[in-house]
C-alpha cells in the first residue's frame, strides 16, 4: 500500500454583488507550489468524490480514469470543513493510498455509510462492466467485497448510472452495460444486502407506463436531503445528441411522472451535475451540449415551485474554471461546493471549491 502527502490550503473567497445568489471561486493551492493538481489521479474523470462529516471534515476521492488508465487510487484530503476559510492555517494534506482488493475502475457509483466508503459496479481498464459492492474503512484502508444475498436476474452490472442513499436503500438508475443502455431503477436494501428491481404499478409494461428511456450519463437528484421526491434530468442514450427530457421520482409509490415546470427549460445536456444549495434549491452545472460542446450557463431550480433560472453572465463569467462536463461536485456545507476532474483536460487543473451564499 503506497501513501503520499501533499500540502496545501485555499484562499479565501471573494466577495460578490448584491444579488439573489453569491457566487465566488477559487482554485486549492499547494503550499509547496510545484505540484500541478494535473498529476495523476487529479487529471481525473470517472471518479467519485465525496464528503466524510468527520471532526473537521474528510473528502476522500476515488478511481476514476487518469489520461492513460483506471486507477484504484484513494485520495483523501483531512479538514476539509476549513476549505476557503478566512482564516488560511489550517493545513490541507492529501493523502494518496493504491488500494489492495479492489479492481481498478471508473463510472461507478460510491456513497458514505456510517464513516465508510462504499464503491459500486462501474467498469475497468480491461472494459469489463462490474457489478460488485466494496467496502473501504477510511482509517485503515481495508477492502471488503460485501454479498448479495439476492441478485438480480439480470443486468446486474452497469456503469455511469445515477446512484443516491435513500435512509437505508441504495437506489440507482439506468446505466449501460454489454447489452445497451438500461432503463431500470433498482434498489439495494443494506440492512439485508437484497437487490429490488422496481417495475411499474399494475403490472404494466415500462413501454405502457410513464417511464424514463434507457439513459446514461444523466441525473437523479432528491429535491432535498431526505426527500422522497426526485428529479431525473437529460442523459445520453447513444444517439448524436443528448437528451432534454426530465421526469420525478417518487420514491413512496416507485412511480414516474412527467416533469412539469415554470421558467425556461435548460438545454439538452449529459456528463452535467445537480447538486442541492441550501433549501429547496438545486444548481445544474456544465455538461455536454453534444459535439464535444461544453454547456456554460448555470441555471438553479427552485424546488419549492419548480421554476427555473439562469444566472447571469456577470457571475457566471469568473466561474468558469467550474463550468465543464464529466466532473464531479461534492457538497461540504449548504455554502461550499467541492468541483474535481472532468472530460476535457483544459478545464481538469486544479480543484476548486465554489462559495454559494444565499443573500
Amino acid at each position: 500500500m503506497e501513501k503520499k502527502k501533499k500540502g496545501g490550503r485555499s484562499p479565501a473567497p471573494s466577495k460578490g454583488g448584491n444579488v439573489d445568489i453569491q457566487l465566488s471561486c477559487a482554485p486549492i493551492y499547494t503550499t509547496s507550489g510545484d505540484m500541478s493538481w494535473s498529476t495523476p489521479g487529479f487529471h481525473t474523470n470517472g471518479h467519485s468524490c465525496l464528503y466524510v462529516p468527520d471532526n473537521d471534515g474528510t473528502v476522500v476521492l476515488f478511481g476514476g480514469y487518469n489520461g492513460s488508465k483506471r486507477t484504484a487510487d484513494l485520495f483523501k484530503l483531512q479538514n476539509a470543513n476549513h476549505i476557503g476559510a478566512d482564516d488560511p492555517s489550517y493545513p490541507l494534506d492529501w493523502e494518496k493510498v493504491t488500494l489492495q482488493g479492489i479492481r481498478d475502475r471508473s463510472g461507478h457509483g460510491s456513497f458514505i455509510r456510517n464513516g465508510k466508503l462504499y464503491v459500486h459496479a462501474g467498469y475497468d481498464s480491461k472494459h469489463e462492466v462490474l457489478y460488485d459492492m466494496v467496502e473501504i474503512d477510511l482509517d485503515t484502508y481495508t477492502t471488503q467485497t460485501l454479498e448479495y444475498t439476492e441478485r438480480l436476474r439480470n443486468n446486474q452490472e452497469r456503469r455511469w448510472h445515477c446512484f443516491f442513499l435513500h435512509d437505508n436503500k441504495y437506489i440507482a438508475h439506468g446505466g449501460w452495460n454489454d447489452s445497451g443502455s438500461l432503463d431500470d431503477l433498482i434498489v439495494l436494501n443494506l440492512d439485508t444486502m437484497q437487490w429490488q428491481q422496481i417495475t411499474p404499478k399494475g403490472g404494466k409494461s415500462r413501454i405502457a407506463a410513464v417511464w424514463p428511456s434507457a439513459r446514461r450519463w444523466h441525473t437523479l437528484t432528491p429535491l432535498q436531503e431526505g426527500s422522497s421526491s426526485c428529479l431525473l434530468f437529460g442523459g445520453y442514450n447513444g444517439s448524436t445528441t443528448p437528451l432534454g427530457d426530465a421526469y420525478m421520482l417518487n420514491l413512496d409509490t416507485g412511480s414516474w411522472s412527467e416533469a412539469s415546470f415554470k421558467g425556461k427549460l435548460p438545454d439538452a445536456r449529459s456528463r452535467h451535475t445537480m447538486t442541492e444549495i441550501g433549501s429547496k434549491q438545486l444548481m445544474l452545472i456544465g455538461g455536454f451540449r453534444g459535439t464535444d460542446e461544453t454547456c456554460k450557463e448555470i441555471h438553479i431550480l427552485h424546488t419549492d415551485d419548480m421554476s427555473w433560472t439562469e444566472l447571469p453572465e456577470k457571475l457566471t463569467g469568473p466561474l468558469f474554471p467550474i463550468i465543464r462536463s464529466g466532473h464531479s461536485i461534492t457538497k461540504i456545507d449548504d455554502n461550499r461546493l467541492f468541483i474535481s476532474g472532468g472530460f476535457i483536460p483544459d478545464y481538469l487543473e486544479p480543484c476548486y471549491v465554489l462559495d454559494v451564499r444565499k443573500m
